[in-house]
């Protein structure tokens, strides 16, 4: 987990929270609706951050379908982990957005909202590095429960309700890759429920 931890690979724009530790800007404008302008880059690559903790909530499924939007809420194991990523929601928004943030959901948009629900793909940028197995087998996103540890790759991007002038936005972490590190049985997670 240490490796997750102080993970860094300038080469990929890939860090841990550990070591964004330079100004955060986000891409030039250039044209088309996912254009770099929208998320914080180096060099105008994507900056892709790691976040490592334990699984609290998912949603990848909803009445039945694949979520339109997937999404994973995450506690991270550091509190300054959980300090760095509000402090990077809040000052990254333009204006700074004070509103308290207990819970972050990191998720990324699957499909339009006029996409019928049939249709929506599911997430299945998953890895699986607990089972020891070379080369990180898909890990199916169906059996992730609460409780398992995972590191979360994500951008940090930006919303606005005005894509022409963009003079006001917020921040989120949209979900890139998820690779999990420990799953746990799930027997014992019933038990442990049951004690509450």
């Amino acid at each position: 987990m240490n490796t997750c931890r102080f993970h860094s690979a300038p080469e990929y724009a890939t860090y841990s929270l550990d070591n964004l530790d330079f100004p955060l800007k986000f891409g030039a404008k250039a044209s088309g609706a996912d254009d770099c302008y929208k998320f914080i880059c180096v060099e105008n690559d994507p900056v892709k951050v790691w976040i490592i903790g334990e699984v609290q909530a998912v949603g990848f499924k909803k009445e039945g379908f694949n979520a339109r939007r997937a999404a994973i809420l995450i506690n991270p194991f550091r509190d300054e982990d959980r300090l760095r990523m509000k402090d990077i929601l809040c000052k990254l928004s333009f204006p700074p957005d004070q509103t308290e943030k207990d819970d972050i959901w990191i998720g990324k948009w699957m499909a339009s909202r006029d996409t019928e629900a049939a249709a929506i793909p599911p997430f299945t940028d998953a890895l699986d590095i607990c089972s020891g197995v070379q080369g990180q087998p898909k890990f199916p996103i169906s059996v992730l429960k609460k409780f398992d540890i995972v590191a979360v790759e994500a951008l940090i991007s930006r919303y606005t309700k005005d894509y022409k002038t963009w003079k006001e936005w917020r921040i989120s972490l949209q979900l890139n890759r998820l690779f999990v590190l420990h799953s746990v049985d799930a027997t014992q997670v019933k038990l442990d429920s049951q004690l509450f």
